[in-house]
């Protein structure tokens, strides 16, 4: 199963697990690679400091993350909205 679904030109469903360097690289987003995070989870579980709820939303950066699946103990899925150009 791929990590990211694609839903429009600014629009991706992105699997959580998703390596920070390969979702830069992928959807062409300039997400930070800070000591000790590796995945899109863990960006996500820095910036909202405990695991959000479904349907939490986090801008960051010109980029909307929604959490759209979660358990209480991780992150799963997330959509990302590119409300700034980017090169994917």
């Amino acid at each position: 199963m791929p990590l990211f679904e694609k839903i429009d030109t600014h629009t991706f469903i992105v699997d959580a697990t998703m390596q920070l360097d390969e979702l830069n690289e992928e959807l062409g987003l300039d997400l930070p690679e800070e000591e000790g995070v590796d995945s899109l989870a863990g960006f996500l579980l820095g910036r909202f400091g405990s695991v959000p709820e479904f349907d939490e939303k986090l801008e960051f950066n010109g980029y909307e993350f929604t959490i759209i699946k979660a358990t209480k103990k991780r992150i799963e899925k997330v959509k990302i909205v590119l409300k700034k150009e980017s090169k994917a």
